[in-house]
């Protein structure tokens, strides 16, 4: 239910309170009274349409007050408001009965049959009420009740009559009298006592008996309607009141602009770590406006550096405008493998700041392995065979591996596999590209012609991968090979002539051998004569003894000669027993003699 107080107000003259109705109204219209009733509690408000003896259309607004002893209080007072209908023809004044109606409280009075004029300005454009002539119009403009001076105006199309306890339907025009845009408009209809609300389009917000609408923004002269169907719930005459809340204002235009920064900063996935990451940076304006003095800068992570050794990459970007895009490149490099990650932020002097998505590198680096096996003892002149082995330990693939060996001083090379190369002393494999993980194993095969250490080095290199070594050493010596030969100078041999018997050591093998011992033994019927040679010797009991040959080299000889007598005939033998450092047993050698008479 509107409230009095409020259309008091926004009347013409409201403000002002009479206790007996006027004698004339303004612009030559009539004027009915707005009767109120004052009380300690203010209760049953209702409305009426009244028409006065001129036939001008007004309104009653009636408040039926009861005390809390329940007793019908009034206090009648009476204020000015204006209330307009649009029609053709002047209308037939009412009846008698209509004007006795507006001191009842409770019972409005019947509507016109025919509406009155309106008082306006004739080149007025509202009230429109053209929407449906089947139905009886009325209408009030807010807040002042005169359209010209007005901000909004509600035109209220009701049927002639209706049926108890059935649905009927009526029509609510809201009109934006302005030439401004109005906001926030909102229109509420309060239903009297037996009428209840039963839909509308639009669709209307219900709370108890008052139902509402969000009209929202409304347009220079725009005009909305809605429709309404509501149910009399007992006889007599049923109304709803109308009211209205909206906002206004003063607007002055001026060009809004919102600059976006944006920057995107991309870069490879995975490098190695010996080659250059490059990065790119495209800092641009996406938004509207120009921005001045915008900067970029890249903090690059622990571990990263441009390649002019910088830890972070800047760039004076100066102004954006409104679409632009720069880009930028730099190049940094990693100072060991591993994962990075950062972003780059770009700034301008209104305040802006944006940042890339964080960009991540993988930095891989190839590790090699390298192993060289072999003998650890050798003769001379004996081939010795070493297997080099190579392993990719790393995360990334070993680009141009190769393995080379000096020939070690005192070996000779005797073969290499795997179409290795020989120039200048050195062995050289191109093994190629080692996958992760992957290994390459190659052999070498050397000879020692003399007593020696041979100490092997092998060294294994790749793109970006630390040169690695792997060494052993062999111990090349030779070995004794001592060969006795024992002969007689003269045979046959006369009994009683002596006979000379030539010993003969030969060192045949690749090493000295030391303490050379030799011991003769004589038969029965020999005699020992005398000994020269290597070594000096003694006799006893038929067995000469040389004395031990320090040393003999290898290819060297030593050569004695012992004579003997041959005392009787027959078949002799002359026995040499030979023992050295290198023989744990006795070389023994015999000679035989034919002695005759």
């Amino acid at each position: 239910m509107l409230n009095p107080s409020t259309l008091v107000a926004s009347a013409t003259r409201a403000s002002e309170r009479i206790t007996q109705p006027p004698d004339s109204t303004p612009a030559g219209m009539r004027q009915q009274e707005f009767k109120e009733c004052v009380t300690m509690n203010r209760k049953k408000c209702s409305w009426k349409n009244l028409v006065g003896a001129s036939g001008a259309l007004a309104l009653a607004f009636t408040i039926g007050c009861e005390s809390e002893r329940g007793a019908d209080l009034r206090d009648d007072r009476w204020m000015v408001v204006p209330w307009y209908r649009e029609t053709d023809a002047e209308p037939e004044p009412a009846p008698p009965a209509a004007q006795a109606q507006q001191t009842r409280p409770a019972e409005p009075a019947p509507q016109p049959a025919a509406p009155p004029p309106v008082a306006r300005a004739a080149s007025h454009w509202w009230p429109t009420m053209k929407d449906d002539r089947s139905l009886r119009w009325s209408a009030m403009a807010f807040p002042t009740g005169d359209p010209l001076t007005s901000v909004i105006g509600i035109e209220k199309g009701m049927p002639n009559e209706t049926r108890l306890n059935q649905k009927f339907n009526y029509k609510i025009l809201v009109t934006n009298l302005t030439t401004n845009t109005l906001e926030s408009v909102v229109l509420y209809e309060d239903f009297g006592k037996n009428l209840e609300y039963y839909s509308a389009n639009p669709t209307a917000t219900t709370s108890g008996g008052r139902v509402s609408w969000m009209l929202g923004s409304m347009a220079p002269r725009e005009t909305k309607s809605i429709l309404v169907s509501a149910t009399p719930t007992a006889e007599g005459t049923v109304g709803a009141c109308a009211s209205v809340t909206y906002a206004t204002a003063f607007c002055a235009n001026v060009p809004v602009v919102a600059p976006q920064l944006k920057i995107v900063k991309t870069g490879p996935a995975e490098v190695i770590r010996c080659d250059e990451i490059v990065y790119n940076i495209e800092v641009s304006n996406t938004g509207t406006g120009t921005m001045s003095n915008v900067k970029v800068v890249d903090a690059l992570p622990r571990g990263l550096l441009t390649v002019e050794g910088r830890n972070a990459f800047e760039a004076a970007v100066g102004t954006l405008a409104a679409g632009e895009v720069k880009r930028y490149s730099f190049r940094a490099k990693a100072e060991s493998k591993g994962k990075f990650e950062n972003l780059a932020t770009a700034t301008s002097d209104d305040g802006l700041k944006a940042e890339s998505s964080v960009v991540s590198v993988l930095v891989r680096e190839p590790a090699l392995k390298i192993t060289r096996s072999g003998p650890t003892e050798a003769y001379i002149s004996v081939p010795l065979t070493y297997e080099i082995t190579v392993t990719n330990t790393g995360d990334a693939a070993a680009l141009d591996t190769v393995l080379e060996e000096a020939v070690a001083t005192g070996a000779v090379l005797v073969n290499a596999s795997d179409n290795a190369s020989a120039v200048g002393g050195k062995v050289l494999w191109k093994l190629g590209t080692l996958a992760v993980g992957a290994s390459k194993k190659v052999t070498l095969t050397l000879r020692g012609d003399q007593p020696v250490s041979i100490r092997g080095v092998a060294t294994a290199k790749a793109y970006c991968a630390q040169a690695v070594t792997a060494s052993t050493d062999t111990a090349v010596r030779g070995i004794p090979a001592i060969l006795l030969e024992v002969v007689d100078l003269s045979d046959p041999i006369k009994v009683g002539e002596n006979v000379t018997y030539q010993i003969t050591v030969t060192n045949q093998g690749s090493a000295v051998d030391r303490n050379i011992r030799l011991v003769c033994t004589l038969e029965e019927n020999q005699q020992f004569v005398s000994v020269s040679g290597a070594t000096s010797g003694s006799v006893a009991d038929n067995v000469i003894t040389l004395q031990p040959l320090a040393q003999l080299a290898p290819k060297g000889q030593a050569v004695w000669s012992v004579t003997v007598r041959n005392v009787t005939p027959g078949d002799v033998r002359f026995k040499v027993s030979m023992k050295s450092d290198n023989l744990t047993r006795n070389v023994e050698e015999t000679e035989a003699t034919n002695v005759w008479r």
